[in-house]
């Protein structure tokens, strides 16, 4: 799952977490000498060079450093493992290319052997 809201897009890089993250913003306010009231409606902004923290392990970057990338084919293969129960899968991503190859190659033999 990924987020879609103020944090599409978003991840920790080393740990995978999709919130809760402290991001420094930019808010315009108006002080007073016992406090402040925000008086841009909905206007807390922050870009791609402001700094952001992970909650679940304190990893700390930019924004752009925690943009989630696209999933890989990888991925997708790790995500069905997962989901078929084998999470604790330890193959490298060599060896799980290498299985997903094979497959591939015996699907090509077995369709060239059927239309001959």
């Amino acid at each position: 799952m990924s987020n879609e809201n103020c944090l599409a897009d978003i991840k920790c890089p080393k740990c995978g977490a999709l919130e809760p993250f402290c991001i420094e913003a930019t808010v315009v306010v108006r002080v007073y000498d016992d406090g402040t009231e925000q008086i841009n409606s909905g206007g807390i902004d922050w870009n791609d060079d402001s700094v952001i923290v992970c909650d679940a392990c304190e990893f700390m970057g930019t924004v752009k450093q925690f943009a989630a990338a696209p999933p890989t084919a990888l991925d997708a293969v790790k995500m069905v493992l997962a989901a078929c129960g084998w999470e604790g899968y330890t193959a490298s991503d060599a060896e799980i290319c290498d299985a997903i190859d094979w497959q591939l190659l015996r699907d090509v033999a077995a369709r060239e052997t059927t239309n001959e």
